[in-house]
């Protein structure tokens, strides 16, 4: 007996005592009746997409979504959320999750969450988690992770674990916003039961994220030694004599006329640290090169003082 095939028209030979048919043309398996003697032979398809409606050709392209049942081609399947497209546009919770057991008998998780009063860009952010078993069996392998975050680098994950009905376990994800704005997470909550049957629940959570203060760069202060003043001073005037005296010289250096040479020793120290370039490595070009000029003079006024004093 010839049928033709449903997909590509083509005849196929019936035999009468075959379960399945192959076409083949288009390779698709088909499915006979039950009752060979049924007047009207009409060949049923082994699986339809119920995305799509293409033909599943083979087994290993044919899954079936957790949430809701149906059966999918690998083309309308997330294998990120291990669920069908249409529900994942839809939302994981919003039909009852699909499962071989009862449904009275499955875990059913509560997430809860509470997040801190500032979040703030470029830093980490915590949120405590509260995960409550509802449901009337243990779950299994409990994990709460951020899957989907624009704007947000995720930290870590939590890995529960086992909770038993009726209890509750705690747990903290972090997280750090790169702008500031308006900010929105998924936390994804995936467990499973005693039959390895996975589960999943979820919640969207919004939020501001506040613009962190930046440091302002703290300005260098010149004027105690007055440098650009004393630089065109030299260049117009010379040197005068009574400038080297011992009075006018600890007076350059910051130091009383009657300092003790530990005293000008000390306040050398001070000099050295505020202007010496191992100490200001971060500041510009152009500073640095005022520090090493400004370093140059505090060392002349500084071996001028020691030979008033006798120490040279």
């Amino acid at each position: 007996m010839k049928i033709l095939c449903p997909n590509c028209r083509a005849t196929i030979l019936f035999k009468g005592d075959e379960k399945y048919l192959l076409c083949s043309n288009c390779r698709i398996k088909i499915k006979m009746p039950a009752k060979k003697d049924y007047p009207n032979i009409a060949p049923n398809l082994i699986e339809k997409c119920s995305i799509c409606e293409k033909v599943i050709k083979s087994s290993k392209n044919k899954r079936r979504c957790p949430v809701c049942g149906q059966k999918v081609c690998s083309s309308c399947w997330n294998y990120s959320r291990l669920v069908c497209k249409r529900c994942l546009e839809e939302g994981i919770t919003s039909k009852p999750l699909y499962t071989l057991k009862e449904k009275n008998s499955r875990p059913k998780l509560f997430l809860r969450e509470e997040f801190l009063e500032e979040i703030k860009e470029g830093e980490i952010a915590s949120i405590p988690i509260k995960v409550k078993n509802l449901g009337d069996d243990d779950a299994l392998n409990v994990k709460v992770e951020i899957r989907s975050s624009p704007n947000i680098k995720t930290i870590e994950s939590a890995d529960i674990g086992k909770i038993e009905m009726e209890k509750e376990k705690r747990c903290i994800l972090r997280f750090t916003p790169k702008y500031s704005g308006r900010g929105n997470i998924e936390i994804l909550l995936t467990y499973e039961d005693y039959g390895k049957n996975k589960f999943f629940e979820n919640i969207k959570a919004e939020f501001d994220i506040k613009e962190k203060k930046k440091k302002e760069e703290k300005k260098w202060d010149y004027q105690k030694w007055n440098y650009d003043a004393k630089k065109e001073k030299r260049r117009e005037e010379p040197i005068k004599k009574d400038s080297d005296s011992l009075e006018v010289l600890l007076k350059q250096f910051g130091c009383s006329p009657n300092a003790s040479i530990e005293e000008i020793k000390k306040r050398k120290k001070v000099l050295n640290m505020m202007y010496h370039p191992d100490f200001n490595v971060n500041k510009p070009d152009q500073v640095k090169k005022e520090m090493e000029d400004m370093l140059k003079e505090i060392n002349e006024i500084y071996q001028k003082i020691l030979i008033k004093k006798g120490e040279k």
